[in-house]
């Protein structure tokens, strides 16, 4: 949806785009591993398991919209 989103930009809009949204992904998941890495101690077993199962299901609901609103992009 969101390449469909840049076509009209054409192959440079589309690349900076690439470039823009794994340089995002690279900075917020090294962020994310330093973070848990760090505090690792200060999490018991459930909490962790806490968070990985809201984690989770926050993804899958992402996952979920993203597909809806690209078939409602192509309807």
């Amino acid at each position: 949806m969101l390449i469909m989103k840049f076509a009209p930009f054409g192959a440079v809009g589309l690349g900076i785009f690439t470039a823009a949204d794994w340089l995002c992904d690279l900075i917020w998941l090294s962020f994310v591993a330093v973070v848990v890495y760090r505090t690792k101690g200060l999490w018991g077993l459930r909490v962790q398991e806490g968070i990985f199962v809201v984690c989770s299901l926050a993804l899958m609901g992402f996952g979920v919209w993203f597909l809806v609103s690209g078939v409602q992009l192509i309807l």
